[in-house]
């Protein structure tokens, strides 16, 4: 399977990326990973940090997540 690949950059400590999606038009995204305070006691395995995963279009004023956009890319 030949599928292409997204350049990302990586903004802080493998917790923030950024990658410019190709559709109708050219949309900057973000993923982010946000570490949870409490780790999560899972039987047999201990307890495992838990992260919160974000990702949607990049606001352009602000530089920050619109999680709400519909922009279909």
């Amino acid at each position: 399977m030949d599928i292409e690949k997204y350049e990302t950059q990586d903004e802080s400590n493998h917790l923030r990326f950024t990658f410019l999606s190709k559709g109708e038009s050219d949309i900057m995204k973000i993923i982010a990973y946000q570490r949870l305070d409490s780790n999560i006691p899972i039987p047999q395995k201990g307890n495992l940090q838990a992260y919160n995963l974000a990702f949607g279009d990049r606001k352009r004023k602000t530089l920050e997540i619109d999680d709400k956009a519909n922009s279909n890319n």
